[in-house]
């Protein structure tokens, strides 16, 4: 009897206290790992698809000298392709390295698990072999009453079961450590192809560099060429400040006529409402009862939210194309390749042919314009707030348009177009031009 006493214990206890921890569940961490790699490969490939239209339009290019600032715009646009491209190895990088620490801390502890199993089921049979083991057919038919007997094969039924439970799990640990090991391995090996890769992308972008650095040198010598780089450039910017003023004067000549026809629309039907009423016509009450709106042009009301909205949402807009570098950025720069400093209004987003541009905020397209420089552009209101998309190969909205964030307006730039390929975009507040970078974020 002291035998199933201590093994009706031992099955209790085992079956009370659950199976050893098989380790923490990796399966989800890895998952979202694994996106995240995804998400930054496919940024990469299509920057690697820009950069290789742009290496074609290099190697056609010829050594003639007039090209040579197209070269040199061409290869500016690369660089800033292969940045965003080595970052974005970097990124998946550091997705990849912890997702080896997962593995390793992983199989670590499925180590243990499998050890702590192994060792439990050697006591189990330690156990028994010092107990001396009672073949089950006797301790069945040597019981004292029925009873015994149905309580004896109970406790035997659950024991072997605890027994093969225990060889379960030791070979579903055994299983799950083999196929983390192989992951491992696996994730090890793309490691060591990810640092050639991002090798290769240093060394061909320490090339283009290089390269960049001839043309600059080159260029330097062209003392024509300064002064009208800079006198274009800044032709440019008094043309684009001109429209500015002009969409500002003209906006005040057509609210101040919308609002004197709305003024005469809205004595008239006070007048007809008054009318009504003295004769008691319901319907004509009904008719005359709404204040009189613009049906064209957006109330004071309506920007004053629009604006409040747009200054809210500083830092965190999207940006106007889904893929791409900054390839000039906001502010004072000087030209390398002529050293003259001239005012970039906005920033250049170097990006594929025909892109789909989007607004990055609810407003109001109110004007579309041609400018020097800067290409075809659509100027969006939002209160005081304007952002204007340039360089523009198709426009795809019409003036007096209400947009709402995300809309796709027009199609970025193509080798025909001014600046290539490549967005114009720019942020202003009023007469102040404000830094693009500071209001849009990638997601």
């Amino acid at each position: 009897m002291k035998l199933f006493y201590y093994l009706g214990l031992i099955v209790f206890l085992l079956f009370a206290s659950g199976n050893p921890a098989m380790g923490q569940d990796y399966s989800r961490m890895r998952q979202e790992l694994q996106e995240q790699q995804q998400r930054a490969r496919s940024n990469i490939d299509n920057l690697r698809k820009q950069i290789e239209t742009i290496e074609r339009q290099i190697s056609q290019t010829g050594d003639e000298y007039t090209r040579v600032f197209q070269d040199y715009q061409n290869l500016e646009r690369e660089i800033a392709l292969r940045d965003e491209v080595i970052v974005n190895l970097e990124e998946e990088g550091r997705h990849l390295i912890r997702e080896i620490d997962i593995n390793r801390q992983s199989i670590n502890e499925l180590t243990e698990d499998l050890q702590t199993l192994i060792e439990t089921y050697q006591n189990t049979l330690a156990y028994l072999y010092k107990s001396g083991r009672i073949p089950d057919m006797a301790l069945l038919f040597t019981a004292e009453s029925i009873n015994q007997m149905l309580i004896r094969s109970y406790f035997l039924n659950k024991f072997q079961e605890y027994r093969n439970r225990q060889a379960d799990q030791i070979t579903e640990a055994q299983e799950e450590l083999e196929a983390t090991r192989g992951d491992l391995l696996s994730n090890l090996g793309k490691n060591d192809d990810l640092l050639g890769e991002k090798q290769t992308e240093q060394n061909r972008l320490q090339e283009r560099k290089e390269q960049l650095q001839e043309i600059v040198e080159l260029a330097r010598h062209d003392v024509n060429a300064l002064s009208d780089e800079k006198s274009s450039k800044e032709s440019e910017l008094r043309e684009l400040e001109s429209t500015f003023n002009e969409l500002l004067e003209e906006e005040a000549r057509v609210r101040e006529a919308e609002s004197n026809r709305l003024r005469q629309i809205e004595a008239e039907r006070r007048r007809r409402l008054a009318e009504a009423e003295d004769a008691g016509d319901e319907a004509a009450i009904a008719r005359y009862s709404a204040p009189v709106r613009s049906a064209s042009l957006p109330s004071e009301e309506d920007f004053a939210v629009l604006e409040e909205s747009f200054g809210s949402a500083k830092g965190n807009m999207p940006w106007p194309v889904e893929y791409g570098a900054i390839s000039a950025r906001f502010g004072n720069k000087v030209n390398p390749l002529y050293g003259t400093e001239v005012n970039n209004p906005g920033v250049e987003i170097a990006t594929e042919a025909r892109s789909p541009v989007r607004v990055v905020h609810e407003g109001f397209v109110y004007a579309v314009r041609s400018l020097p420089g800067f290409g075809t552009c659509i100027f969006v209101k939002h209160g005081r707030y304007i952002t204007v998309y340039g360089n523009l190969s198709e426009v795809r909205v019409r003036r007096e348009t209400t947009l709402q964030a995300g809309d796709i307006i027009a199609l970025s730039g193509d080798d025909n177009s001014l600046k290539g390929q490549a967005l114009f975009f720019m942020v202003r507040e009023g007469d102040m031009n404000l830094d693009p970078e500071q209001w849009i974020t990638r997601n």
